[in-house]
């Protein structure tokens, strides 16, 4: 959705601004409205209330969605992080199965990976280092596959079964993890979501004009509660650049490069 995190506090920041703005366009049009209008029927008012509460709930609602749906991803982010770390962590202990040289050149290749792995979270929200650490990291794992699939050719069979499944969990996950990681709010539905907001505003000030003197407050809080929602939602679409981070998911990654120890070599 945004090629940068600091997009998403600017967004917050103009649908603040854009609702305000409407609470006041809708306040003076109910003004111009009462002056032409000196009369208005009950039926009238109710009609108008009940189309107000249902536009109103509309929103709520999209709130609500997408507030669910941007958890949920968060939390599977967290996830695939955890098992990723884990995949690398069984990977690099089955190692331990292999001869002496195929098994020193691919320790080396695996802590090489894992620090790509690491820097791209890292460089993260610089979009451009990190995708460049995406392409070192996937041709490490070339790289990796082949010098597996190399050594396990002489060995017994339970050493591939037990070696191949590892590194191609872990290989796999790494797309899986691309993939959530690029996976944001739709900007269909955030574009609906701050139509459906302004149109509340218009219709909050539409109803103020009821009123001789503007509700100034009134406006303010609604339009801070709801950029202020919209905004945790988008930052937690975004948890590698603002306030919410993945954080201890990544510390299982840091844990198991740890283990490894140093790169002696290339």
């Amino acid at each position: 959705m945004f090629t940068s995190w600091f997009q998403v506090p600017l967004s917050a920041a103009l649908l603040f601004v854009g609702m305000l703005l409407a609470t006041e366009v809708g306040f003076r049009l109910g003004k111009r409205h009462k002056r032409a209008q000196v009369n208005t029927s009950p039926d009238e008012a109710t009609g108008t209330g009940i189309v107000d509460a249902a536009i109103f709930g509309l929103l709520g609602l999209l709130l609500a969605f997408e507030f669910g749906r941007t958890g949920s991803r968060l939390d599977l982010r967290r996830q695939l992080a955890v098992r990723e770390a884990n995949a690398i962590g069984t990977a690099w202990l089955r190692l331990e199965m292999l001869p002496a040289e195929p098994r020193d050149k691919l320790q080396r290749q695996i802590r090489q990976y894992t620090d790509h792995r690491i820097h791209i979270w890292e460089l993260l929200p610089d979009i451009e280092a990190a995708l460049a650490e995406h392409a070192a990291a996937d041709r490490l794992q070339g790289e990796i596959w082949t010098t597996a699939v190399a050594g396990c050719k002489t060995e017994e069979t339970s050493t591939a079964m037990l070696l191949l499944p590892a590194l191609n969990e872990m290989i796999d996950l790494s797309t899986a993890i691309r993939t959530a990681t690029q996976t944001h709010v739709s900007a269909l539905i955030l574009t609906l979501l701050t139509s459906v907001a302004l149109i509340c505003s218009l219709l909050a000030g539409l109803s103020m004009s009821a009123n001789e003197r503007r509700r100034a407050l009134h406006a303010v809080l609604f339009a801070s509660a709801t950029a202020i929602t919209v905004y945790v939602i988008l930052d937690m679409d975004h948890p590698r650049g603002g306030l919410i981070q993945v954080g201890a998911a990544d510390e299982a990654l840091l844990a198991v490069r740890r283990g490894m120890g140093r790169v002696t070599g290339k």
